[in-house]
C-alpha cells in the first residue's frame, strides 16, 4: 500500500525502494521479536512475497495505495475491485506491536495515511515521514 501510495504521489523509485528496505527490516524485526523460529525459505517467500507487492502494478495493494493518493477509501477499494489484503488487516497491527512489544513505524505510518482517508494531506505527510527516514 505504501509504495502505491508513493507512486500515486509521483515518488520515484528510490522512494518506493527506500520503503521496501525499511519493510523488510520491520518484517525481520517482527519475525524476530515475537521469536517465530522460521526458517531461512519462510524469510525468504515473505520478503519475495513483499518485493513483489511494493513494485507491481497487478499488486491488489499497490493500486489500492496508488488509487488511494487521489480517491477515497471507497472509491479505491472499487477501482482494485477485489480483495486487498493489507488494508484488511490493518486492524492486527495493533495486536502484532503489543505481543511482539515493538514499534513498526513504517507499518503505523501506512496505517495512518490509509485511516485517515485524506488524499489532500498525503504528499505532506509523505515528505515528512521520508525526510525522517
Amino acid at each position: 500500500i505504501g509504495c502505491g501510495l508513493a507512486d500515486g504521489l509521483g515518488y520515484e523509485i528510490n522512494t518506493r525502494t527506500l520503503l521496501t528496505v525499511i519493510a523488510i527490516e520491520e518484517v525481520q524485526k517482527l519475525f524476530s521479536a515475537l521469536k517465530l523460529g522460521v526458517g531461512i525459505n519462510s524469510v525468504a517467500g515473505t520478503i519475495g512475497d513483499l518485493m513483489l507487492t511494493c513494485n507491481s502494478i497487478e499488486s491488489r495493494n499497490f493500486r489500492f495505495g496508488r488509487n488511494l493518493a487521489h480517491y477515497s477509501i471507497k472509491k479505491s477499494l472499487a477501482k482494485v475491485n477485489a480483495t486487498v489484503e493489507g488494508y484488511t488487516t490493518l486492524e492486527s497491527l495493533a495486536f502484532l506491536e503489543k505481543k511482539s512489544d515493538t514499534t513498526l513505524p513504517l507499518a503505523e505510518f501506512i496505517k495512518t495515511c490509509v485511516i485517515e482517508d485524506n488524499p489532500k494531506k498525503l504528499k505532506k505527510s509523505f515528505e515528512l515521514f521520508i525526510k525522517n527516514s
